[in-house]
């Protein structure tokens, strides 16, 4: 029991109180009838109180008839088009067209062609009688004290030992509002009016085609004569559309590749909206979800009852059961209720002065104006703590005394972690209490409240809101016949709530939610279930609800889902407040919390790998939903009273007193729902929820607007990025100049390394294609394709967030070298300026650079070097020199050639090179590293400056070194890489082996025995026998 979400010990029911504060419950505040205070005074004080707007003092609304002053949408019959028009001129009448039904190509809300049934002026008993000492609201305090002081000042305050201490008392205060004995009641004290007869109303006419759902304007079904039509009137060719099923949509893109590869029939098809076409874009496509829609008769089709929910509010709460209390204030960020549950708690306004002779504690935000609905923790502490448990101290035996928690800090230290820390994201421990002891609790808090004069008086006009959601399978059908119906199936799953005492209306208010769901009997094919929408709209008119909220599924204009509330008067007679139609196929992807989890924006628009992860365990779920059938369902929110009537004798369905099935039946006979094959549906969301890649949607725009967009998503999470963008906003304001020179025309070396550093895309002009290149060499071009493709080759694929760069031609290699291509390219750049020609028109650099750059012309020799230029061994270098790298195809290319044709060979390559937009920062590496970046050097010529200016040189101190993540490939995965990505040759196979990969192989060879075999030593040099001394004496 707390005001955030107290719990009880029923599964899937919680009880929650509200401490003068409805947190997000609704409510609608009343104003007390007074003879004292004047109407003009009255409005004085809700002019200075501006929260007060809107009060109305409900008892003084006259009943009035409903439903008998509606103007409807007139329904023209088709032969009215046909005649002339009798209050239209000829001239007036030439300038219109003749379309059949122009909510067809409309996007405002459908029409709703049928009235509600007219109720007559209530005249019985509508609320429970006022008592102005109900909830002590004589001598509580008035509107005038609502106005805050100015001289107090509500921010927050530093303590002198550094502590933060918030001045929460002085808006969680008593401001004066309280509750009436009727205040929980939104119905009238009468049996409900009219219940079933706005139950699923059909709201179509008899000429409503449900299978008509294309629009006029794409099938050029209208007459192009000015005036009326006849049977050989001229019908329009519409040529620049075409009308496709999902199905045929799905197998026009037959390729589907996985989620990380491209798939341009996809693209085009699910994403840009057309027809793929060798010479360019086809036409537009139009889906028309009726071509494959599955005729189903109403046998054919399963009606299921149930009850999904209850909402509870009281002043005092009863069970038959344990309530289980929460020993210290739970932690939570939203409050119990956040969102709109459609049901309100009426609350009265302070009186005036003039008539003195917290729902007490609501308040708005002084700086939004909306109402705080979560309460701080200082005040839920005072609570706590001297009212909720000692009162529960003095309701309890004497042997409970050592288990209770007598003071809030006592029951903090003792719930503790292992660690010693305090609190949690838990929830914390509770202690069950009797229906006895936590009524005598509930008692013992109002005294203690009363009793504590201004310091608890905030905590008055509390009540208690039970909310039991997720019940639907404890319910449905009397759990497949145990029970007699829902009710009863309700009444023996949660024995502990004392349903009697909920139903009586003198103790609160009890909505039930009453569902009913059609599920197809399909067991060949499995179906999927989808609203139309404009069937759902006319329904909803005819049982005289709100125009409400619609949902457009899957961005689908004419198939979805609509909730709405009923219009109150007629809701206070029906006993109806809310009704809630959506399709079941939601539940296929629906977490246990129903909230979304999903990437984030910017994954998304980089395509991060946590994306891709989400989508493709997305798109495995959708996959396994293609085997499986989804209805539609149709819920009302109505009181307990009227949930009887609905569910009479619903256990029987083939019994004609089973109202509501019988009216179920009789309500698919108007055709609102759409049944489509499973395997199409599922087939279509997925391919064009995922048929997305790193592609660029509108190229018109990606120059202008993709490199800061992808700063501004988080792409390279670089707080200079986020102060380029915002310098850019400013520097667009000013000028017309500063379009063509951002930075003006003289800026410093200092400025340029910047802009350059933190958006170069608006230093730089753009890169275009050169006509003199059409003329280049086919070696020149062939050099260049190979040089770009064995470049991005060398990095490992954890560095790129699209898809490596592999061109076919000169130009598409040039323009992966575009700093656009290699922002979308990889996922961290660090772009670096040149100096290289940025002098003035007599030669002279003004400005410090520091070491002068090496020109994108001399670069070429640095990337293609003669053959006997001497190189370093380095890792990095020497695979391109070796074997299949480019600079070893260059080499034999320029053997293969005379001395002239190298010139030519070798000025081709270098007017290539001057005009690529950079290059990657090469020297002893050919790739450079900064942190986790890729190092690139932009080309000075495409510069938006004249030349470099002085102006002073700022020394910064340099950032402290941090170990990165390898990017480049090694020596040998480099090696093995670019041999896997030559095309196979038999011949030259044995050329490509290093000779390391030859030792190995030869050492593979050798078996295990002969390499442990033991190596006997080598023999000894002989050495010549002495002779003896006898030889000597024979001789």
């Amino acid at each position: 029991m707390c005001p955030t979400g107290s719990y009880i010990s029923w599964a899937d029911v919680r009880l929650l109180l509200s401490l003068g504060v409805p947190f997000g419950y609704p409510k609608r505040t009343n104003l007390q009838k007074s003879p004292i205070i004047g109407k003009a005074h009255l409005e004085k004080l809700f002019k200075a109180n501006k929260q007060l707007a809107g009060s109305r003092n409900r008892n003084s609304i006259v009943p009035r008839a409903i439903g008998t002053h509606l103007q409807l949408e007139p329904e023209l019959p088709s032969d009215v088009h046909d005649t002339e028009d009798s209050q239209r001129s000829v001239a007036a009448s030439t300038s219109r067209r003749r379309v059949k039904n122009w909510y067809l190509g409309s996007n405002r809300r459908f029409p709703r062609p049928t009235a509600p049934i007219p109720l007559a002026a209530y005249g019985g008993r509508r609320w429970l009688p006022d008592d102005h000492g109900f909830d002590e609201y004589e001598g509580g305090p008035t509107i005038e004290m609502m106005l805050t002081p100015r001289d107090i000042d509500t921010t927050m305050t530093l303590h002198a030992g550094g502590m933060q201490i918030s001045t929460a008392w002085l808006d969680w205060v008593d401001w004066g509002y309280r509750i009436t004995p009727s205040s929980f009641n939104i119905f009238y004290q009468c049996d409900p009016t009219a219940t079933m007869d706005h139950i699923m109303p059909i709201g179509t006419t008899d000429s409503h085609d449900p299978s008509s759902q294309v629009p006029d304007c794409v099938t050029g079904a209208y007459s192009l004569k000015r005036r009326g039509s006849d049977d050989e009137e001229q019908r329009t060719n519409v040529t620049d559309v075409e009308i496709l099923s999902a199905s045929e949509l799905v197998e026009s893109a037959r390729y589907d590749p996985p989620l990380q590869d491209e798939c341009r029939f996809g693209h085009n098809a699910f994403v840009r909206g057309c027809i793929s076409h060798p010479y360019g874009d086809g036409p537009a496509l139009y889906v028309d979800l009726e071509r494959d829609a599955v005729a189903l008769s109403e046998d054919e089709i399963e009606i299921s009852v149930d009850i999904d929910s209850i909402i509870w509010t009281t002043k005092v709460f009863r069970c038959k059961g344990s309530v289980g209390v929460y020993i210290v204030p739970p932690f939570q960020t939203k409050p119990g209720i956040y969102k709109h549950n459609h049901t309100y708690v009426e609350i009265t306004i302070p009186q005036s002065e003039e008539d003195a002779n917290g729902t007490r504690m609501i308040h708005q935000h002084p700086t939004n104006g909306r109402r705080i609905t979560l309460m701080p923790k200082e005040v839920l502490d005072i609570f706590w703590d001297r009212v909720l448990l000692p009162s529960i101290g003095q309701c309890t035996d004497v042997s409970w005394a050592p288990y209770l928690k007598h003071t809030l800090e006592e029951a903090r230290y003792k719930a503790r972690g292992a660690d010693g820390r305090r609190g949690g994201w838990g929830p914390p421990k509770t202690i069950p209490l009797s229906d006895d002891d936590f009524c005598d609790v509930q008692k013992r808090m109002e005294a203690r409240i009363r009793d504590g004069g201004p310091e608890l008086s905030m905590y008055g006009s509390s009540f208690f809101i039970l909310e039991g959601k997720g019940i639907k399978l404890l319910t449905k059908d009397g759990q497949r016949g145990r029970f007699s119906g829902p009710e009863e199936a309700l009444r023996r799953n949660l024995p502990d709530l004392d349903w009697q005492y909920m139903m009586s209306r003198s103790h609160g208010e009890l909505l039930v939610d009453v569902g009913v769901s059609f599920t197809p009997h399909s067991p060949n094919v499995p179906l999927v279930g989808v609203w139309r929408l404009d069937a759902l709209e006319a329904s909803f008119g005819a049982g005289g609800y709100k125009r409400g909220e619609i949902h457009h599924h899957n961005t689908l204009s004419r198939y979805g889902a609509l909730q709405a509330e009923m219009q109150q008067e007629r809701s206070q007679q029906t006993h109806i407040a809310f009704r809630s139609t959506y399709n079941l196929y939601y539940e296929s992807i629906r977490t246990n919390s129903n909230q979304a989890n999903f990437a984030s924006d910017s994954d998304a628009y980089k395509l991060s790998s946590s994306y891709m992860a989400e989508c493709t365990d997305i798109a495995k779920v959708v996959e396994g939903c293609k085997e499986k059938t989804y209805g539609v369902r149709d819920e009302y929110r109505v009181s307990g009273h009227a949930a009887r009537i609905i569910l009479e004798n619903v256990e029987d369905k083939n019994d004609s007193g089973a109202v509501l099935v019988m009216q179920a039946r009789e309500y698919l006979k108007s055709d609102p729902v759409l049944w489509i094959p499973s395997k199409v549906w599922f087939e279509l969301l997925r391919r064009r929820d995922f048929d997305i890649d790193s592609d660029t949607c509108l190229a018109e725009v990606q120059q202008i607007d993709d490199v800061h967009v992808l700063a501004l998503m988080g792409v390279n999470a670089k707080a200079q990025r986020d102060r380029a963008v915002r310098r850019r906003d400013a520097w667009q304001s000013t000028e017309s100049e500063l379009e063509d020179y951002p930075l003006g025309r003289t800026p410093t070396w200092t400025r340029l390394k910047a802009a350059i550093s933190n958006s170069p895309a608006m230093i730089m002009r753009p890169w275009m294609w050169s006509p003199r290149l059409s003329n280049t060499q086919l070696s020149v071009g062939r050099l260049v394709v190979m040089f770009t493709r064995h470049m991005w080759l060398m990095l490992t694929p954890e560095i790129f967030k699209g898809i490596r760069p592999h061109p076919n031609s000169l130009q598409e290699a040039m323009k992966c070298w575009t700093i656009t291509s290699i922002d979308d390219t990889l996922a961290a750049v660090a772009f670096e300026a040149c100096n290289s020609g940025l002098h003035d028109s007599t030669g002279v650099t003004p400005g410090r650079m520091g070491p002068k750059s090496r020109p994108f012309l001399d670069r070429c020799t640095l990337f293609f070097p003669d053959p006997d230029a001497a190189h370093k061994d380095n890792t990095q270098w020497s695979g391109l020199w070796e074997g299949d790298g480019y600079i070893a195809e260059f080499h034999r290319t320029m053997k293969a050639m005379d001395e002239d044709q190298q010139q030519m060979l070798k000025q081709g390559l270098c007017e290539v090179f001057s005009d690529l937009h950079c290059l990657p920062a090469s020297g002893a590496r050919v790739w450079t590293q900064k942190n986790d970046a890729i190092v690139f050097t932009t080309n000075p010529i495409f510069y938006k400056i004249d030349c470099i200016g002085r102006g002073g040189e700022s020394q910064k101190r340099a950032p402290r070194a941090r170990r990165t993540m390898k990017l480049i490939k090694g020596k040998r995965i480099f090696a093995a890489d670019l041999m896997d990505s030559q095309p196979f040759d038999t011949d030259g196979n044995l050329r490509r082996k290093t000779e390391r990969q030859k030792r190995r192989e030869l050492q593979k060879k050798v078996t295990m025995a002969k390499k442990n075999k033991r190596v006997p030593p080598p023999p000894r040099p002989r050495r010549p026998f002495p002779m003896t001394q006898l030889e000597d004496i024979v001789e």
